[in-house]
């Protein structure tokens, strides 16, 4: 015995007697309405369905700069593309196998702290032993190697080469 069901995005679903689900037009655990969704034909997660290889990860913007650092953990390369497969820009939200979510602005002031509302924060100039506690604290900088670094650039500063080398270290 089988029943009918209606989707979210109007398609509709076959749910048989063992829980089994089936999907008419559409794709398995995507969208099954295509007309809402009308660019998913090219999203990178068809080509997986379809057992192909997706391709490197490209970043749209920053990569220049990003890629000096070197290429990220791999971890974190894992993660970024998981995003990638689930992010889609007609909704401009992630579609995950529990459903859909959408990061708000709500999200954005709970996770990173920033207001939401009224000015934006302004930066504080750090003073000499705030940085030098930054860098050994939260980077994991020995204290001589960031001292004699901030004496080179004369003040409460580091080279982004320097960052370079101690993300490169921190990866390895």
């Amino acid at each position: 015995m089988t029943d009918m069901a209606k989707t979210r995005g109007g398609g509709s679903q076959e749910l048989h007697d063992d829980g089994q689900v089936d999907q008419g037009e559409g794709f398995p655990g995507g969208p099954s309405d295509m007309s809402l969704l009308v660019n998913f034909v090219d999203h990178v997660v068809v080509k997986l369905w379809e057992g192909e290889d997706r391709g490197e990860l490209k970043l749209v913007s920053h990569g220049r700069k990003l890629r000096k650092f070197g290429m990220p953990h791999a971890e974190i390369e894992g993660l970024i593309s998981a995003f990638v497969e689930r992010w889609h820009a007609e909704t401009n939200s992630f579609h995950l196998p529990i459903g859909e979510m959408t990061i708000t602005l709500d999200d954005v002031s709970s996770l990173l702290h920033l207001p939401i509302l009224g000015q934006f924060p302004t930066c504080v100039p750090l003073e000499y032993n705030g940085a030098a506690t930054i860098l050994t604290e939260l980077l994991g900088v020995e204290e001589a190697r960031e001292k004699a670094e901030m004496r080179q650039c004369r003040g409460v500063h580091v080279r982004l080469s320097w960052l370079r080398d101690i993300y490169a270290g921190c990866c390895t």
